[in-house]
Parts: structure tokens; C-alpha cells; sequence
């Protein structure tokens, strides 16, 4: 059951490798940042895959559409759409 104010992620279920999530914007964005993967040594606790459950919105019937790759190509389009009108 919801709250009448529910916190929902809209994701794919699938887990994503920060490092993989940030390659791949990066060439999307077509940005010429220099990633400098494992420069600083790893941290206890810190995060290195990013997961969500989409089981509240699979049960209102939801199924993601899109993969990450076309959503962040999606999310480009519209932001320099916006950026530029």
C-alpha cells in the first residue's frame, strides 16, 4: 500500500557499475572530462554499484521502456533542447 506521498524509483531493477554509469554519460554528453578511475584508494563503505528496487512500480503495473543508454540519450536531447530555446 502507498503512502499518500511515496517515495519511487524508476529504474530497471538491474544493478549499475558507477564506473559503467559515468563512461558511458560521459561519451554521451561527448565530454572531454578526464576520468581518473582509482586515483584516489577505495574507502570503506563507499559505494561501487548503484541498485534500486522497482517492485512499487512493477506492482502499479510499470515496466521500464528504455535502457540506460537511451535514457541518457534522451536526457541529453532535452536538456540542450531546453538549454538553447
Amino acid at each position: 500500500k502507498f503512502k499518500s506521498f511515496d517515495e519511487l524509483d524508476v529504474v530497471t531493477g538491474e544493478p549499475v557499475k558507477l564506473r559503467d554509469f559515468v563512461s558511458l554519460t560521459k561519451k554521451i554528453f561527448q565530454s572531454s572530462s578526464k576520468l581518473n578511475f582509482g586515483i584516489l584508494p577505495y574507502r570503506k563503505g563507499e559505494v561501487m554499484t548503484s541498485s534500486s528496487n522497482s517492485f512499487k512500480l512493477r506492482s502499479l503495473g510499470w515496466k521500464p521502456e528504455v535502457t540506460l543508454k537511451h535514457g541518457l540519450k534522451i536526457t541529453k536531447n532535452e536538456y540542450f533542447k531546453k538549454k538553447n530555446s
